[in-house]
């Protein structure tokens, strides 16, 4: 039996966080749609198509302040 991994597909929208903090999911929404999987589901970024992967680990997210202002 073939085992499942959950692929987020990345794209270059922009080249400021602060323009793109209103059309990106939130946490909650993010949740939502991981819920649908088993907890031992695996995941991994899909770049350019599938043309390379990256791994996600708890190192990679951080947080960044955003500018009210822009």
């Amino acid at each position: 039996m073939a085992k499942t991994i959950l692929l987020l597909e990345t794209h270059h929208d922009d080249y400021s966080v602060n323009r793109i903090k209103d059309y990106t999911m939130t946490v909650g929404e993010l949740l939502e749609i991981l819920s649908q999987y088993n907890d031992d589901t695996p995941i991994a970024l899909s770049n350019d198509g599938g043309y390379t992967y990256g791994k996600i680990g708890e190192d990679d997210i951080t947080e960044e302040e955003l500018d009210e202002d822009e």
